[in-house]
């Protein structure tokens, strides 16, 4: 077996997949930047994303009882998000498909900058650990209208990645009261997620995790 055969053939699909990842990441960026909208097959439903690929609000047709036939309204909402996400992409690595013509390179990746202090006193990070092992567990809010569990967004890092609602409630609501809770829910919601997103656990762990390594270091008192 010729082992440097071997090893340039890995280094050579390693490259393939490096390069077609940093075009992906460049294609998606460049997406993010766009103003992204889109529509449902019906019309019932259009939407407008952001750079987090998140809808901005949704419009609903006055008539999409008529439009959608009996098919459900958060299929419709998934499809304008798609459509919208989907027509993005594809103008996006257009752009980008004609800048490598060009001889335009991927943009650099820069790495995520630690917010962390590093220098944090011994006494100190022992202060924060106390103070966050001492937070009241956070329990899951519910809504105070009559319709808390109608309407369901679900959200990832890469943007809005579900919806459920209610279809039996909604057929019952106006369209103007329909498209304004639904429009409160996402609002709402997402806030919920991007605030969720770093858990009383998560910051524990960072702490407990700076103060071992300080320990480590024997730097117990912060350079004193």
């Amino acid at each position: 077996m010729d082992f440097g055969s071997l090893l340039q053939g890995f280094e050579e699909v390693r490259s393939a997949v490096e390069a077609r990842a940093a075009t992906y990441l460049w294609i998606d960026r460049t997406a993010r930047t766009m103003d992204r909208s889109g529509r449902d097959a019906s019309g019932a439903v259009h939407t407008e994303l952001d750079h987090d690929n998140i809808p901005r609000r949704f419009t609903i047709s006055q008539n999409w009882q008529s439009l959608l036939n009996g098919q459900r309204l958060d299929a419709a909402i998934l499809e304008a998000f798609g459509a919208a996400y989907a027509d993005g992409w594809k103008t996006a690595r257009e752009e980008v498909e004609a800048a490598g013509r060009r001889g335009v390179p991927p943009p650099a990746l820069v790495p995520e900058a630690r917010t962390v202090p590093v220098h944090s006193a011994a006494e100190d990070l022992i202060e924060e650990v106390l103070a966050i092992s001492a937070q009241p567990l956070a329990t899951p809010s519910r809504d105070s209208s009559d319709t808390p569990r109608a309407i369901e967004f679900a959200f990832s890092e890469h943007g809005m990645s579900g919806c459920r609602i209610d279809q039996e409630w909604a057929e019952r609501q106006a369209t103007s009261r329909l498209a304004t809770e639904i429009n409160a829910a996402l609002q709402t919601q997402r806030d919920e997620y991007a605030h969720g997103r770093v858990s009383p656990t998560a910051k524990l762990t960072a702490a407990a995790e700076q103060l071992i390594a300080l320990l480590h270091s024997n730097n117990v008192t912060g350079g004193n």
